[in-house]
């Protein structure tokens, strides 16, 4: 997926898987997701998986966001190995742009030891990427209507040139008729 991964929780101990569990769910919440869901067999499964490994091998719940911040995946891991896949969410599809983007506030807001998945620098550079769609209609519509006013005084201004010209004409037959005269 690339992009960034923070970990969410972690336990050593295999009784308190559900509350890692129940901890990386907390991110989804901050974003305004519905909670993953897990059976008796996905805990199972993870237990054995940390029973496999050296003692005190964690269960790890990570976030990974894209480079892109489109993608969200959520996974229990144990060595590096998913044992336990919680979700992947199309942050870019979750609705409109306004609400993806509140999605990542969400997530610039949701601080675990390791940091956070999406910086204030990731929403500056999203920002500059994605302009609030509202801002630029309005700003066409100004646009738009100085293009209006503009093309009515160009109209006014060409038709005041071809008023002025014969007049401009005579005048400079009158400034050469005085110049001849002595004047």
């Amino acid at each position: 997926m690339g992009g960034k991964t923070i970990t969410i929780s972690r336990t050593e101990i295999a009784d308190d898987i559900e509350v890692a569990f129940n901890d990386a769910n907390k991110l989804l919440r901050a974003i305004k997701q519905s909670p993953a869901s897990a059976s008796a067999s996905d805990f199972k499964k993870a237990r054995e998986a940390m029973a496999k490994g050296k003692p005190k091998t964690p269960l790890c719940y990570r976030a990974t966001i894209s480079a892109d911040l489109k993608s969200l995946e959520l996974a229990g891991t144990v060595d590096g190995k998913v044992v336990h896949h919680l979700t992947a969410i199309n942050l870019a599809a979750v609705g409109s742009q306004k609400e993806w983007r509140e999605a990542l506030v969400g997530l610039s807001g949701f601080k675990v030891k390791d940091g956070v998945l999406v910086t204030d620098a990731d929403l500056k550079a999203w920002d500059a990427k994605h302009p609030d769609p509202a801002k630029v209609a309005a700003l066409r519509t100004q646009l738009d209507n100085l293009t209006k006013e503009l093309t009515a005084i160009n109209i006014l201004i060409k038709r005041y040139q071809d008023q002025a010209k014969p007049k401009i004409e005579a005048a400079e037959k009158i400034r050469k008729e005085l110049k001849r005269l002595g004047e």
